[in-house]
């Protein structure tokens, strides 16, 4: 009985546990996002050829979109513009393209991207 309770002692002090590190001088998080385009997939059969990309901004600034095949390269790149702040939106036409998985990203100053997000085409 002593054993269990020894055992029970000693598993109850958790002293020998590292403790976290306490984090300093951490930057505010950015508030810019980028939604999901809508519609989503695209296709000539349902005569959606065209789509739009949410994104919204926390502040005045530039922003500029790529979108890339599944490859990487590089199928558009729509040149920094300035917006406010708030929801904004690009504009995108596959109806040129062939069918497949395309990504785009939105990029913010100083070269922060926001997550990619995936986009299909069907024909």
């Amino acid at each position: 009985m002593d054993e269990i309770q020894n055992a029970m002692t000693h598993t109850a002090n958790t002293s020998w546990l590292a403790k976290p590190p306490v984090m300093r001088h951490r930057k505010p998080l950015r508030r810019e996002k980028v939604d999901q385009n809508y519609p989503n997939p695209l296709g000539l059969e349902a005569n959606f050829t065209s789509t739009a990309i949410p994104f919204t901004t926390e502040s005045k600034g530039v922003a500029s979109m790529r979108v890339m095949d599944a490859n990487g390269k590089l199928i558009l790149r729509d040149f920094e513009n300035e917006y406010g702040a708030g929801q904004h939106f690009f504009y995108f036409s596959a109806k040129d393209l062939p069918a497949g998985t395309y990504y785009y990203h939105i990029e913010f100053p100083k070269g922060v991207v926001i997550q990619n997000k995936t986009m299909l085409v069907v024909k």
